[in-house]
């Protein structure tokens, strides 16, 4: 697939890039294995009932880590690889739990070029092949857009990439591009699956030592497609029309947006950022049937963190409002409101302890070819996780995560036979308990 090649092209070149460094490199491995349990095995909704309803069981995990990293002149990078081979037992009411082990992928890049003092390039990316919500196996904290609750064994699949430039013009002003794209693609096909580019430019200029403002300007052209299938469950008690074809649903927005930045260094250990600024969407809405409508909308988009560090650890709290893509039934781009809280702290050398909360809001722009409806999402999410270094190669490491999420979904008309049936919707609660003790061991870094 074309956005996995992406991430697969930049990691290629990235290696490349890497063999010609004179300079030294470090190639790092480790493998942990993991034994835990969880509350919802296919993360299914509290209204299922049956055979479909939440089911607990044990979990049994293999996950090994590739990373190439180097950072000691002008040419930076990190490229990571992780799989992760997945094994339920003691499945509630299961026979046959082998049915739906199997791999989850993730990998990650990440490069920087200092072409010279006043000139850098850079490039980052991610690619996750999932069926679950995995946070914190690469270190690079979750994506932006919440992670969707998958159910009954399907995959979500999501890459996203960014490619920037920034040039000095002065010791106080810089200029910077930014091209980025992200890519989700949904197993069930009355998901919607979506994709975007995002081009952006800014400048930046520095008032003292410890305050910069900014002024940035961006474009973004998302396309999203979902489909209803008249021969799918008829869960909603309403009969549907095998005899009528698949009725598929497309969305493209084009949105724009300026915001205006301030980022200041109250003290040596305190650092605040603030971006705020308005936003406009513009919706073109197609189905099947060849019924076209179009639509806009206003909002704004923000930015809000700050940080404390100090000796053995440190906090970050933040809120962002920004543009985001589907993945109910409705194809429509969507707004997230997200507030997170992290800490990580070393009480002693050898232990390290991380706190992570996260509240999610997510709202689909309203859409005429969906009928004015929203798509409603809400994800309450926390997780701890506490590791004990035993020797230098060797880590315990226990983890735990809670998370809780509401959908409230609109259904556009389905067609069935003699017309179409209206205001079908339904709300779906998801709750979910993670833990697990695990074993790391990290084999000495080969540097060359």
């Amino acid at each position: 697939m074309a956005r996995a090649h992406v991430c697969a092209s930049l990691l290629g070149l990235g290696l490349m890039l890497a063999a010609s460094s004179t300079d030294a490199r470090e190639l790092e491995f480790f493998i942990e294995n993991r034994l835990g349990g969880d509350s919802n095995v296919f993360r299914r909704s509290e209204e299922s009932t049956g055979d479909l309803r939440p089911k607990a069981g044990g979990v049994w995990e293999i996950s090994p880590r590739l990373t190439l990293r180097d950072d000691r002149d002008e040419l930076e990078y990190d490229f990571r690889y992780q799989p992760t081979y997945e094994r339920f037992f003691a499945v509630e009411d299961s026979g046959d739990e082998g049915d739906f082990s199997g791999f989850d992928h993730t990998a990650s890049a990440e490069y920087l070029w200092r072409v010279s003092p006043a000139a850098s390039i850079g490039a980052n990316g991610r690619f996750s092949r999932q069926r679950r919500p995995r946070e914190g196996f690469l270190d690079l904290g979750p994506v932006t857009a919440p992670p969707l609750e998958q159910t009954d064994d399907e995959y979500v699949q999501r890459s996203d990439g960014r490619l920037f430039v920034s040039y000095a013009l002065s010791p106080r002003f810089s200029l910077q591009g930014n091209y980025s794209f992200d890519d989700l693609d949904v197993s069930p096909q009355n998901q919607s699956d979506t994709r975007s580019h995002t081009f952006s430019t800014g400048v930046l200029y520095a008032i003292g030592e410890r305050t910069q403002v900014g002024v940035n300007a961006s474009y973004r052209d998302r396309e999203t497609r979902a489909s209803v299938d008249p021969d799918g469950d008829p869960s909603t008690g309403f009969p549907l029309d095998p005899t009528l074809a698949l009725r598929e649903f497309r969305s493209e927005t084009q949105t724009f947006d300026v915001s205006f930045s301030i980022s200041h260094e109250v003290t040596r250990r305190v650092a605040m950022e603030i971006a705020v600024g308005p936003s406009s969407f513009d919706t073109r809405d197609e189905d099947s049937l060849g019924n076209v409508s179009f639509s806009n909308d206003d909002s704004f988009f923000a930015v809000v963190r700050a940080t404390y560090a100090w000796r053995f650890g440190g906090v970050e709290v933040g809120y962002t409002r920004s543009e985001g893509g589907g993945g109910g039934a409705a194809a429509a781009s969507s707004i997230l409101d997200s507030v997170t809280a992290s800490l990580r702290w070393t009480p002693q050398r050898l232990w390290v302890v991380r706190l992570r909360g996260t509240y999610t809001h997510r709202e689909s722009v309203a859409s005429d070819a969906f009928f004015g409806r929203d798509t409603r999402s809400d994800l309450i999410a926390a997780s701890a996780n506490v590791q004990r270094r035993l020797t230098e190669e060797l880590s315990l490491i226990a983890n735990f995560r809670y998370s809780r999420s509401t959908l409230d979904e609109f259904t556009p008309f389905v067609p069935v036979s003699g017309g179409f049936l209206a205001n079908v919707s339904r709300r779906a609660r998801n709750e979910n308990i993670q833990g697990f003790i695990s074993v790391r061991y990290t084999f000495d870094p080969y540097v060359f």
